[in-house]
């Protein structure tokens, strides 16, 4: 676990970068839906390398008395100044999925569900809402695990490339 921007997250280094080198190529009007944003650290390092990019973060945000996850996500984001450009969309990503048309977004970055069948559902209910030529990619897709199952059977079925990014923990990309 490492701090982006003082934003606790459970991503290293390279996947950091790689989430700031996914930004910067995107364009200045692009949107991102992220699947799973939990304090909101990976969000934060797309929206801070690209000064026009929207991260709409999808997450259910449980909040205990132990942790109010959703408040801890606000303050991050507005102590970092991106409120009008990382957008909390809290529920159950397969309820706010509907809130698109397709071809909507120009990246899709899923950390969600990490177990069948969430993670299965959030693969093919947003697919669909990536623009011809967007990037589809996620994280955790560790060797063996539900992830790198479905992703592999997911990008198979729809003849795609499916790949994993060295140098992080298990960041996955299809084309």
């Amino acid at each position: 676990m490492i701090d982006v921007h003082g934003i606790p997250g459970h991503l290293l280094d390279g996947d950091v970068r790689f989430l700031q080198t996914l930004a910067e190529s995107l364009s200045t009007d692009a949107r991102v839906a992220e699947i799973g944003t939990h304090f909101g650290a990976s969000a934060a390092a797309m929206a801070l390398a690209n000064p026009g990019l929207r991260v709409l973060c999808h997450d259910t945000w449980l909040d205990t008395e132990r942790s109010p996850n959703m408040a801890i996500f606000m303050g991050h984001i507005i102590r970092l100044g991106l409120e009008t450009r990382v957008i909390p969309v809290r529920g159950d990503s397969s309820h706010s999925v509907t809130q698109y048309r397709p071809e909507h977004f120009d990246a899709i970055w899923i950390d969600g569900d990490h177990e069948n069948p969430g993670f299965r559902k959030d693969l093919h209910l947003w697919h669909p809402l990536l623009k011809e030529g967007g990037i589809f990619c996620g994280h955790d897709c560790v060797p063996g695990s539900d992830i790198d199952l479905e992703t592999s059977k997911f990008a198979q079925w729809h003849g795609m490339g499916r790949s994993i990014v060295e140098g992080t923990h298990y960041v996955w990309v299809m084309k």
